[in-house]
This record gives structure tokens, C-alpha cells and sequence, in this order.
């Protein structure tokens, strides 16, 4: 049951939406949004979501401000 959530397209967008407001302090942009979903759609982990964004040179400007 909880695999059948965890694969819906509805979970893989709240899921990078939520992941930018936390991270990068903002929404999501379309680019940005799609870019994630169709990492999730396949086969990458939530967790590569948020390592790929705390890796990214906005998420270290942002932090180290």
C-alpha cells in the first residue's frame, strides 16, 4: 500500500515542491519541478533529490550567505 503512494505522480511533485521551499527557500520552477519528477519517474530515491539539491551552488550560496 504504501509503495502504490510513494509511486504516484501526485507524492513525487509535493515531494520536490516541499523539497525547495525547505532547501532553496523557494517554490519550485517549472524546469526544476520537472527536471526532479522525471528523476523520481526513474528510478532515482527521494534521497537524490535532496543530496542533488544540497549540492547545488544555489543551495551553498543560499546557506553560506
Amino acid at each position: 500500500m504504501v509503495s502504490q503512494i510513494l509511486a504516484t505522480r501526485e507524492y513525487r511533485q509535493d515531494l520536490v515542491i516541499l523539497a525547495y521551499v525547505d532547501l532553496l527557500h523557494r517554490q519550485a520552477d517549472p524546469a526544476g519541478l520537472a527536471g526532479w519528477v522525471n528523476l523520481l519517474n526513474s528510478g532515482g530515491t527521494d534521497q537524490m533529490v535532496y543530496a542533488g539539491m544540497c549540492s547545488s551552488q544555489e543551495y551553498y550560496d543560499k546557506t553560506l550567505a
